[in-house]
């Protein structure tokens, strides 16, 4: 299970990268997708967890291998705004979810969404 300081460092991340966005001209009241990535040694466990991913309404993305012989997934989230409290809340599941899995939560990202220039 996740320590009190494991979990302080992912807020804090998640922290620095929502200042990013916000300082980015983003409207955090906007619909957003947010792609959330796993890394494993091995494919097994990301095969566990995109399965699980779609049972929680998440859309898993194929599991790929890089060169250093590491597996990589990535989830999308459905369309959520971008406050602060949903980043949080998704990575700290997100986090529980890799390490019940035995892989690593990589952290996420997502694109700016600016007002519509008609204010719609």
């Amino acid at each position: 299970m996740a320590t009190k300081a494991q979990l302080q460092q992912q807020v804090g991340s998640d922290l620095a990268l929502w200042k990013v966005l916000t300082s980015s001209g983003d409207d955090p009241s906007q619909p957003h997708t947010i792609d959330r990535f796993f890394v494993a040694k091995e494919e097994r466990p990301l095969c566990d967890l995109a399965h699980l991913a779609k049972i929680l309404m998440y859309a898993p993305g194929a599991i790929s291998q890089s060169q250093q012989a590491k597996f990589s997934l990535t989830i999308t989230s459905q369309a959520t705004t971008a406050m602060l409290h949903n980043f949080v809340r998704e990575s700290i599941l997100m986090y529980a979810l890799a390490e019940a899995h035995g892989v690593e939560y990589a952290g996420w990202e997502t694109a700016v969404v600016r007002v519509p220039a008609n204010g719609t």
